[in-house]
């Protein structure tokens, strides 16, 4: 639809520039036409005048014709100037086309001059009114030529060739070489119009190239952010579905260090009202230390939580170690679940400064998809394994973790990182893995690549460097 508005401009632009090319050459042969008229006028009235007083008795024409040919081209001037260049250039081509019939009919169909103004008339006709235009007026030249030859020939209307007879003289070259030039005029008018309608054009051409561009550019932008804002709007989807999973799993493990707390919350309140002995007091601090260590446990279990479905964008100096046993931590309900073991190997702690929420979501869509690659347990006695490796290359960090599951083919491994793309059938989304994608890329300018064999399992690894938390200057 764009495309088609722009092609319309450009057409109506051409048109437009078209019409004013045709109009200023029109105005420059009808100001020629009457810059010469008013001559012959002032001419012929100074000749009149003579032969009046008798001082010359020169055959010349009256005046009022000469004037009338200035009136006339006067009037077509000012018809063009309102805008009726059609009709100004029609009624001074039919000028034309009488003033060369009428010497050729006279004078015979040979008289060179009447041929020379029949060409210009035929040039005219095609610069003014277009190629159509040219073509009929040769047709009309052409058919009055021959009529004229034909009656001339056949002596039905002999014309005066008396100037035959007569020597040439300059004069008739002078008038030969002045129609010659007003063609060379008229050709060079026009051809230099051309070429600024071409110029106009390609301008208007590269015009409309710059302006598709910027459209494609726009475009792609807009395409860009309407992308990014159906990622966050999935992600978050992605996080609040991924929490209703858990959440039953996680509600059960919160039991453990509450009923912690409260078996010793209740055994201190038992123990208020009898005398302090020193084993009492051994028995306090011991209750009072496992209930803080439920209390910690609690801690840990809603602070996982609070990871799986926030989104903010903290900055802060974080362990990785710790955020992985975090994630270890929330879905230590879902591995029992099929019978897999997760093992951390975390060799040392390494800080970084980044996102420690968004971390967490990534390590914890990948671990649990690599729980998710067991299929449902048959044999309790088989042990499966999630094995998670922290390692330190200079200063990139490198996250390996690793299932023996059912692995991926290889032709759905090339599009596993694909929006909506699951090999989980209706149990999956396929946006966890194009999530920790773009979170790695775009918030820790890293890079997560998977390894996978049908039936062998699946490793996927996650580099990216170490960043130091970066100092304020002091103003």
């Amino acid at each position: 639809m764009i495309k088609h508005y722009w092609s319309r401009l450009v057409l109506a632009n051409v048109v437009n520039k078209d019409k004013a090319r045709r109009q200023f050459i029109l105005h420059i042969l009808l100001i020629g036409c009457i810059t010469l008229s008013f001559i012959a006028f002032l001419k012929n009235s100074l000749a009149y005048i003579q032969n009046i007083i008798a001082i010359s008795e020169n055959s010349v024409l009256p005046p009022y014709i000469t004037f009338s040919f200035f009136l006339f081209f006067l009037f077509l001037f000012i018809l063009s100037k309102k805008g009726r260049i059609r009709t100004a250039a029609f009624l001074l081509l039919l000028f034309l086309y009488i003033g060369s019939m009428y010497p050729l009919i006279r004078w015979g169909a040979d008289l060179p001059q009447a041929l020379l103004i029949c060409s210009l008339l035929i040039v005219m006709a095609g610069i003014l009114l277009g190629t159509k235009s040219a073509l009929f007026t040769t047709g009309i030249v052409s058919s009055s030529l021959l009529l004229i030859t034909f009656l001339q020939v056949n002596k039905i209307y002999p014309p005066n060739v008396l100037w035959k007879k007569y020597p040439l003289e300059m004069g008739d070259t002078i008038v030969s070489i002045v129609t010659l030039g007003i063609i060379a005029l008229v050709s060079f008018l026009f051809n230099r119009e051309l070429a600024k309608a071409l110029r106009r054009a390609q301008y208007s051409e590269r015009a409309l190239r710059r302006e598709r561009d910027n459209l494609e550019v726009t475009v792609e932008q807009r395409t860009a952010e309407l992308r990014q804002t159906q990622v966050d709007k999935m992600t978050q989807f992605y996080r609040f579905a991924e929490f209703g999973k858990t959440a039953s799993g996680l509600f059960h493990d919160l039991a453990n260090p509450l009923t912690l707390v409260s078996l010793n919350i209740t055994k201190l309140l038992s123990l208020q009202d009898s005398p302090l002995k020193t084993q009492q007091l051994t028995e306090i601090k011991t209750a009072l230390d496992r209930a803080n260590f439920g209390i910690e446990k609690l801690k840990d279990f809603l602070d996982s939580a609070r990871k799986q479905i926030q989104n903010t964008d903290t900055r802060e100096s974080f362990s990785l170690r710790e955020e992985i046993e975090q994630v270890i931590l929330v879905l230590a309900h879902k591995a029992p679940e099929k019978n897999v073991t997760i093992s951390f190997l975390p060799g040392e702690d390494f800080v970084t400064y980044g996102n420690p929420i968004k971390f967490h979501q990534v390590v914890a869509n990948i671990i649990a998809n690599a729980i998710d690659a067991y299929p449902p347990i048959r044999n309790k006695k088989h042990t499966r394994k999630v094995t998670i490796t922290l390692e330190k290359h200079a200063e990139t960090v490198r996250i390996s973790i690793q299932d023996t599951g059912k692995g991926i083919k290889s032709s759905d491994l090339q599009r596993i990182f694909d929006p909506f793309f699951t090999t989980k059938g209706l149990h999956g989304t396929g946006i966890g893995l194009t999530i920790s994608k773009d979170i790695i890329e775009k918030s820790f300018h890293g890079q997560i690549t998977m390894e996978s064999s049908s039936g062998k399992g699946t490793t996927v690894v996650i580099t990216f460097s170490l960043v130091k938390k970066r100092k304020l200057k002091k103003i």
